[in-house]
């Protein structure tokens, strides 16, 4: 059995899914979704421990998958995004945010975050 934490990557930029697909597999099992209507149809299937969402996508922009994610399942998800604006990080905070990545990132801070967050995920499910 594996007990390797899955994360779902959610991205339209093929550079950003391979940076992240190739920094992380060694500790993570991953999942990608190129937006957010993929991202909801994997959750349907399987429910990711962690997300990690980009904003600015086709067919669902990241604060509505957001949104839908967060009336099924309490999973943390971590916005990653170019935008910067104070009003767009409280945004992604008051649809249940866990935290906010500016791209461009530095892989190991990404590592960081992730870690942090799926630890307290598995404590609070304890």
């Amino acid at each position: 059995m594996n007990n390797k934490p899955l994360v779902l990557v959610v991205d339209d930029s093929p550079l950003n899914l391979d940076i992240i697909v190739n920094h992380l597999p060694d500790d993570y099992d991953i999942a990608i979704a190129t937006n957010g209507v993929e991202a909801l149809e994997f959750i349907e299937r399987e429910v990711p421990d962690i997300v990690l969402l980009d904003v600015i996508m086709p067919l669902m922009d990241g604060y509505e998958t957001c949104g839908k994610i967060k009336e099924k399942h309490d999973i943390p998800i971590i916005f990653i995004t170019t935008i910067s604006d104070q009003q767009s990080k409280l945004r992604s905070f008051e649809l249940g945010a866990v935290d906010y990545v500016e791209k461009p990132f530095e892989i190991a801070e990404l590592k960081a975050r992730v870690k942090t967050h799926l630890d307290l995920k598995l404590t609070k499910d304890r």
